[in-house]
C-alpha cells in the first residue's frame, strides 16, 4: 500500500482560494456559517476569515432542544 503525504499549506491554500474565488463569482458580500461547536464548523468558520476577513462572516449558533 502506498501512502500518500497530505501537504497541509498547499491543501489550506487550496481551500481558502477556493471560498475566495466563490465569493466573489456569486457577487455577495460575505457568508453566513451554522456553527456545531465541533472541529469541522469552527475549521471552516476560521478559513472563511482568512479568506474573507471578520466583517464579511457572520457564525450562527443555533438553539437545540434537549
Amino acid at each position: 500500500m502506498l501512502k500518500e503525504e497530505l501537504d497541509l499549506v498547499e491543501a489550506r491554500r487550496k481551500i481558502v482560494d477556493f471560498i475566495k474565488r466563490e465569493v466573489t463569482e456569486s457577487r455577495t458580500d460575505g457568508v453566513v456559517l451554522g456553527l456545531s461547536g465541533g472541529i469541522d464548523s469552527s475549521v471552516t468558520a476560521y478559513l472563511a476569515v482568512e479568506a474573507l476577513s471578520a466583517r464579511r462572516v457572520m457564525g450562527l449558533i443555533m438553539p437545540t432542544s434537549v
